[in-house]
């Protein structure tokens, strides 16, 4: 049972340690309401002087720099077997310890974003006689922002054991949806699929990923702010939800880290193969597009000797990294060849259209319109496109389904044949499908 006491008295603790990073946050806060100050005096509209107090990409920044490096701080003991067994011993359960911990990195944050905040708030009463909205998003999103990223932070320095291999997991958690996964099948697609577009396959794949990071949500949400409200709070919601979920997660594995795990590359060893797979075969798949783009005529050959040497070397690395030992590179040799056959099986999915992208025509009965626009053609000019247009319908529609498909069919035997037509005059029927199915 924890006492009073000795929860007050770990309390100050934590946050003598925590010491630099109030400084550096109060210095920051400091900094940005004296620039603030003096762009309010160089503005010279109402509207200038409202979109100083709009929250912004670069300060999102600078909170996401904060937070990562207040959770580091915050959780670094876990990397100390010293500091490890003293924080065991103390008569303290460890969600109390981890909601201390949380709190105390909350409240340095807190207090002088509010100051600051309020210190907006006076500006923009004397200057404009408004701004409340901007000024309680801008708290709004930087909090979300700061608590998201921490939780994160925390999440790689719970899972791993070394404070190097903690910040790589950061990096990895932030940004492995939004920009490892995400770009694969847009390159792979605009390299290999003669009828990828890059139009509504990439908004879908966008809308996936670009949620599957907390981190790059907040960044989205700095990149729509001037999108309105709704949109805003739509990202704020997703955040919200982001944070949530973390804590719970950050929380029940904290309860359940081995305490011994101090000094080594990760804390669950369980999990030490699934992040293998998920880590080496994005990498070995980039690997193999930078040969082949880079190999002679783009030959099908440095594609595969791409992904071959990226699993190699990757597989090689992880496994450095896990033991801290160079002789490790020979380890786990099955799970190399299973990595090395899935991620060539993706490739052929790609460069041997083993599912038929190229291939694939809608049924007439799926399709309600269809809206076509020659790739040369600008935004605006283009066949069941417009306010008074809603698409090829009837029998315009079947035509245009049998047009495609029989443009298909003479791709197909064309790329086949020996001649090196097709190649050179394939953007002649070059067109975006926009199919609205029923």
């Amino acid at each position: 049972m924890t006492s009073r006491i000795s929860y007050s008295k770990l309390s100050r603790e934590n946050r003598k340690r925590m010491l630099g990073m109030t400084i550096i946050t109060v210095l920051t806060f400091f900094i940005k309401a004296v620039f603030l100050v003096m762009g309010v005096n160089e503005c010279s509209s109402h509207t200038e002087v409202l979109r100083l107090f709009q929250p912004n990409m670069g300060m999102a920044s600078v909170v996401i720099v904060l937070a990562a490096c207040s959770a580091a701080v915050s959780l670094y003991y876990l990397h100390s077997r010293k500091q490890t067994d003293f924080y065991e011993s103390l008569p303290i359960k460890r969600a109390t310890l981890f909601r201390l911990v949380v709190q105390n990195s909350l409240f340095i944050f807190l207090i002088p974003l509010v100051i600051e905040e309020a210190i907006e708030f006076v500006i923009a009463q004397q200057q404009i006689s408004g701004g409340g909205w901007e000024i309680v998003s801008s708290s709004l999103w930087y909090l979300l922002i700061f608590a998201a990223t921490w939780l994160t932070m925390a999440l790689a320095m719970i899972m791993t054991g070394n404070i190097i291999v903690g910040i790589l997991g950061f990096g990895v958690f932030a940004s492995y949806f939004p920009i490892v996964i995400y770009n694969i099948f847009p390159i792979y697609a605009g390299s290999f699929f003669a009828t990828y577009s890059g139009n509504t396959a990439d908004n879908v794949y966008n809308n996936i990923t670009n949620y599957l990071s907390p981190v790059w949500v907040g960044l989205r949400g700095m990149a729509d702010i001037n999108s309105g409200r709704e949109t805003q709070i739509k990202y704020m919601m997703i955040l919200l939800l982001w944070i949530v979920g973390l804590y719970v997660l950050c929380r029940t594995l904290y309860n359940r880290r081995p305490a011994e795990s101090a000094g080594r590359a990760m804390a669950f060893t369980k999990a030490n193969t699934v992040i293998k797979v998920l880590l080496v075969i994005p990498s070995a798949l980039y690997s193999g597009i930078i040969f082949y783009s880079l190999g002679n005529a783009s030959s099908i050959f440095w594609l595969i000797f791409g992904v071959v040497f990226g699993v190699f070397v990757i597989h090689a690395l992880i496994e450095c990294i896990y033991e801290f030992d160079v002789r490790a590179i020979f380890c786990h040799k099955k799970q190399l060849i299973v990595i090395m056959l899935g991620s060539l099986f993706i490739m052929a999915s790609f460069s041997a259209d083993l599912f038929g992208y190229d291939r694939y025509i809608p049924k007439t009965s799926s399709v309600e319109s269809i809206e076509i626009k020659p790739s040369e053609v600008n935004s605006y000019g283009y066949w069941g496109k417009g306010e008074e247009r809603e698409g090829l319908k009837g029998e315009e529609k079947q035509l245009a389904l049998s047009v495609i498909k029989e443009s298909v069919e003479v791709k197909n035997s064309a790329a086949t044949s020996s001649s090196g037509y097709y190649e050179k005059n394939s953007k002649f029927y070059s067109l975006h499908l926009y199919l609205k199915k029923k």
